[in-house]
């Protein structure tokens, strides 16, 4: 698989401009998910899915400042696994690192069956009554999931150039689908015509739907995972936040579009009941509802193309970054060497692009046999909302330690650090008892296992147990609130005071718990940091 040289080592190479990693991180967020998850907050809130995507935008911004200003700092493949290392040491970048993987790992296989969902609309034996794959289901999403390893093969320069342009076309397809229905359906009475107006749920309803924008958005994710494949370091946040209000306008977008599109006496639901809109589109991808109730067979091949090829490209997209988490693994000495080893003539982490793929066709071909293991996919993922919680600590700790320059500060984030941390809490709180436990089921048991496999490894390497504490705590008061919470076990306080009194602890003492907690000086090691600035270094001198 690899050639070999005796030129030069293989480095990454800089070929990613600005306007490819927007694409990245915009398109790499549109998969079917956008298209259920819209459908499922107008379900819970109505016409006011349109303001939770306004307020997922803001929360998303306020962790994005964390991204845009830490990406300059350390400019690294799978950049936000690696950030911690620098600030509290090993064991919380281990914990970090392990929910990460969590969150990729998954996506790539849950994309593939996406598709195979979609195809069973033609081919309605691709999918069993209960809606997981049959065993003919399993292997077309196999041969899917291995389609998108091409894409990842041949080089991030043909990667970049690739996306953009099927991204593009994606796009296109995606704005068509919403604004066509926008403009030639137009029942602006669903708007606000109904009993509640606006907020037919009330408030509540918001929060309920903020799980489902929540996901919408990860794709900012993606951009500073790439970030030492960037041309420049400095156009990493320009990407960061054009992606969160490009994905912004085009949710909303959606949202009017199904608002606007929904013909309840074709649908045989009472005009205003959104719950029974939700369970009416149930497994069955709701632009071709809406399209059909319609009579807008334009609207319904536009729908076909937009969702077969939207969770494709995500799908690659994330198998993508997914192999920089494991590359930054590698490089923290979590995992092996040979997962930091670069392809000797396409530069790109070869065994952890083969090791992703071979984890996920695992994933898509047991599906068959063991359907319930799509149960643990679909909330497992929520582990990377566990991932942003460092971000905020790590950006303060960093400036603390003197490695953060001037030019590279996000301004107001002694201000806007707190808030991130304390509605990224929210994010988490808001995903339920059931999310957090399969999440740190998968995320605990792997800091275990990769902890004591890597302290052997490593001749018993410092793991900074009380620089990690604070996180471990904050884990713990997670699983309390949310346990007894209305989404929990034992329904002891209700879901709006759960939110405040999760956005309240979190800021007013983990934020500051987490930051007294990081390391006086930044954290060094020969192998782990030090070899990777000095490439880092080499890298930028070279441009």
């Amino acid at each position: 698989m690899e050639q070999t040289t005796r030129h030069k080592k293989p480095k990454l190479r800089r070929e990613l401009t600005l306007f490819q990693l927007v694409i990245i991180g915009v398109v790499g967020a549109l998969g079917n998910g956008a298209l259920f998850g819209t459908v499922g907050m107008v379900a819970v809130a109505g016409p006011g899915a349109i303001i939770g995507f306004v307020f997922g935008g803001i929360i998303y911004t306020t962790v994005g400042f964390t991204f845009m200003e830490l990406s300059r700092v350390h400019p690294e493949a799978g950049g936000p696994t690696r950030y911690s290392l620098y600030t509290h040491g090993r064991l919380t970048n281990l914990m970090n690192s392990l929910a990460d993987l969590t969150w990729y790992i998954f996506i790539p296989p849950i994309e593939a069956v996406s598709i195979v969902a979609g195809l069973q609309y033609f081919y309605p034996v691709l999918l069993t009554h209960s809606g997981y794959p049959t065993v003919l289901g399993s292997l077309v999403g196999l041969a899917l999931l291995l389609a998108f390893v091409p894409f990842n093969y041949f080089g991030v320069r043909r990667f970049g150039n690739s996306t953009k342009y099927l991204g593009i076309v994606k796009l296109v397809f995606y704005l068509a689908m919403s604004m066509g229905l926008i403009f030639l359906v137009f029942n602006w009475h669903n708007l606000s015509g109904y009993k509640g107006g606006l907020l037919p749920y009330g408030p509540i309803g918001i929060l309920l739907a903020m799980p489902l924008a929540m996901y919408d958005f990860g794709g900012i994710r993606v951009i500073p995972d790439m970030a030492e494949e960037a041309k420049k370091p400095q156009i990493i946040p320009k990407a960061v936040i054009l992606t969160v209000i490009i994905e912004t306008l085009i949710y909303i977008s959606i949202a009017f579009s199904v608002l606007l599109s929904v013909n309840w006496h074709a649908l045989g639901i009472t005009p205003g009941d959104y719950h029974a809109l939700g369970t009416y589109s149930s497994g069955v991808n709701p632009f071709f509802v809406l399209a059909h109730s319609n009579n807008l067979e334009i609207i319904f091949i536009i729908a076909v193309v937009a969702g077969l090829l939207a969770p494709f490209v995500t799908g690659y997209i994330y198998l993508g970054s997914g192999t920089r988490i494991l590359f930054a693994m590698g490089r923290s000495g979590f995992v092996g060497n040979a997962f930091k080893r670069l392809h000797s003539k396409y530069e790109i982490p070869i065994w952890s692009l083969v090791a992703f793929a071979v984890v996920g066709a695992f994933i898509v071909l047991v599906s068959a046999p063991l359907p319930s293991i799509y149960h643990l996919i679909d909330y497992a993922v929520d582990a990377g909302y566990l991932g942003f919680m460092t971000n905020p600590a790590a950006l303060m700790v960093s400036r603390r330690q003197g490695v953060t320059k001037k030019e590279h500060r996000s301004p107001g984030m002694a201000v806007l650090a707190p808030v991130a941390m304390g509605l990224a809490s929210l994010i988490i709180f808001w995903d339920g008892w059931v999310s957090l436990v399969y999440s740190l089921e998968i995320m605990i048991g792997g800091t275990i296992i990769f902890g004591v496999i890597s302290w052997f490894a490593t001749g018993k390497e410092k793991m900074n147990w009380a620089n990690g504490a604070w996180y471990i705590l904050y884990i713990v008061f997670m699983l309390v609130i949310v346990g007894i919470s209305t989404d929990g076990l034992f329904k002891v306080i209700s879901f709006v005071d759960g939110t405040v009194i999760t956005f309240i602890v979190t800021i007013a003492v983990f934020y500051p718990f987490a930051v007294l907690s990081g390391l006086k000086e930044r954290y060094k090691h020969d192998e782990y940091t030090e070899s990777v600035r000095k490439e880092l270094t080499q890298s930028q001198s070279a441009q």
